[in-house]
């Protein structure tokens, strides 16, 4: 049962699809590093995260990404957990092969 769950979460670790040629989805899977104050009460975490874009013009996106991240705490039987919700808006050079682009995401925090 280990190898099966191992095999599908490496196949599942870059992910991506293109339903049509305006709407664009993907997911990640991978280690997540606390850093600053939340760094040194917590260890190395994993994390997976899943992004929607819509493209409204042919250069332009818009789009969501939903995460879950969950870390060890460095006291025995604490961990962390948070579920990062941002905002995502690309703009998309010309390019046949390769299409680079600037994007940026925005977070709101309660």
């Amino acid at each position: 049962m280990k190898k099966l769950t191992l095999l599908f979460i490496s196949l599942f670790c870059f992910f991506s699809f293109s339903a049509n040629a305006q709407i664009y989805g993907g997911a990640t899977i991978g280690l997540q590093a606390p850093s600053g104050d939340f760094g040194d009460f917590a260890d190395m975490g994993f994390g997976i995260n899943l992004n929607g874009k819509y493209m409204f013009k042919e250069n332009m996106a818009v789009g969501l990404n939903l995460g879950y991240n969950r870390f060890a705490g460095e006291i025995s039987d604490m961990s962390f957990s948070m579920i990062p919700v941002t905002g995502l808006f690309e703009y998309h050079f010309g390019g046949d092969v390769v299409k680079p682009y600037v994007g940026a995401d925005l977070q709101l925090r309660g």
